[in-house]
C-alpha cells in the first residue's frame, strides 16, 4: 500500500512539472536546451515512477508484470528520449496511478483492469506516430 501511495505522489509531481511548460514545446519534439533543468526534473520523476511500478510488479503475476513492462519500456522510457512524448505520458498517468492490485489473494498479486494486448497495441500505435 505504501508503494501505491508513492506511485500516486510521484504521478502528481510529474503532472505539476509538466504544467510548467506549454504543450507546443512538447509537440515540437526538440530539445533546444532552454528547458534542460525542467527536463532533468521530469526525467528524475519518471525514473522514480518506474521504480515504484517495478516494486509493485515484483509481487504480481506474469500477465501483470508484462503490463507493467509495457508501461515502463513503452511509455516511460520513450518519454525520457524526447519531450514530444510528454503529452502521451500526461495522458497515460491516470492509468498508471489508477492501477488496482488485488491484494486479497496470496502472491502473486494481479493488476486489475489492464488488458495487456490492448495496451501493447496502443503503445505500438503511439510509437508509430
Amino acid at each position: 500500500m505504501a508503494e501505491r501511495e508513492q506511485l500516486t505522489r510521484v504521478g502528481m509531481e510529474i503532472l505539476d512539472l509538466l504544467k510548467q511548460y506549454d504543450a507546443a514545446h512538447f509537440v515540437e519534439m526538440k530539445d533546444d536546451g532552454k528547458n534542460r533543468d525542467g527536463r532533468l526534473a521530469i526525467d528524475k520523476k519518471i525514473l522514480e515512477l518506474s521504480k515504484h511500478l517495478g516494486n509493485i510488479g515484483g509481487f504480481c503475476d506474469s500477465n501483470s508484470k508484462r503490463a507493467i513492462h509495457v508501461f515502463t519500456t513503452g511509455i516511460l522510457d520513450v518519454s525520457m528520449l524526447s519531450t514530444g512524448f510528454y503529452v502521451q505520458l500526461k495522458a497515460l498517468l491516470p492509468t498508471i496511478v489508477g492501477i488496482q492490485v488485488d491484494y486479497t489473494k496470496k502472491p502473486p498479486f494481479k493488476v486489475m483492469g489492464v488488458n495487456v494486448k490492448a495496451l501493447n497495441t496502443e503503445v505500438k500505435a503511439f510509437l508509430g506516430r
